[in-house]
C-alpha cells in the first residue's frame, strides 16, 4: 500500500514538471524575443535547430561521420613473401559538416562541406552542396547554386542507408559520363 502511494506520488509530480516545462516552452514561443535573443532552439530529425520566434527563419547544423579502418597481420619474414603494399590505419570517408535551413519563409539554403579523406581531388576539404531554394511558387521551387543531382537510384539512397561503403562500379562509371 505505501508503495503504491509513493508511485502515485512520483506520477503526480512526473505530470506537474511536464506541465510546467510545456507552460514555459509556450511562453517562450509566444513572448516577444521568444527564447534565447529571440530564437527557439530545437531538435529536429536529431539535430539542433535555431528557429525564429515567427518561425520564418532556421539554421540547422547537420553532418556526417564515417569511418574506415584496415589492420594487416602479414610476416614479412615467411617464406614466399613477395614484396606487399599493406597499410593499417583509419580512413574518415566521409566527414561532413555544414548549415541548413530556411530564410524569410520563401528560401531554402544548404551549405556542406566535406573534410574526408575518400576525394581523389588531392584536396582535404571538398564543397559537398552550396545552394538555395526558392519555394513561393508551390509547387515550383527554383534552385541556384552548386548540389549533387543524383543520376541513379543507387546515388540517391542516402550513404547512410547503403549496404556497403562504395557505391557500385556500375553507378560510379555511369554518374561520371
Amino acid at each position: 500500500n505505501q508503495q503504491l502511494q509513493n508511485l502515485q506520488g512520483q506520477v503526480q509530480q512526473t505530470q506537474q514538471n511536464q506541465a510546467q516545462t510545456q507552460k514555459t516552452v509556450t511562453e517562450m514561443k509566444t513572448s516577444p524575443g521568444g527564447g534565447v535573443g529571440g530564437a527557439v532552439v530545437k531538435m529536429l530529425n536529431g539535430r539542433p535547430v535555431f528557429e525564429s520566434a515567427d518561425g520564418q527563419t532556421t539554421l540547422g547544423i547537420t553532418g556526417r561521420l564515417h569511418f574506415d579502418m584496415g589492420a594487416y597481420d602479414w610476416k614479412p619474414d615467411s617464406k614466399g613473401t613477395t614484396p606487399q603494399s599493406l597499410n593499417s590505419g583509419v580512413n574518415a570517408r566521409r566527414a561532413r559538416l555544414g548549415v541548413t535551413g530556411k530564410f524569410m519563409g520563401d528560401w531554402d539554403y544548404n551549405l556542406i562541406f566535406d573534410f574526408g579523406g575518400s576525394t581523389d581531388s588531392g584536396s582535404n576539404v571538398v564543397l559537398e552542396n552550396a545552394y538555395i531554394t526558392y519555394n513561393g511558387f508551390n509547387p515550383f521551387h527554383f534552385d541556384l547554386g552548386y548540389q549533387d543531382v543524383p543520376y541513379t537510384l543507387d546515388e540517391a539512397t542516402s550513404s547512410n542507408n547503403i549496404m556497403f561503403i562504395e557505391r557500385s562500379s556500375a553507378q560510379v562509371i555511369a554518374a561520371n559520363l
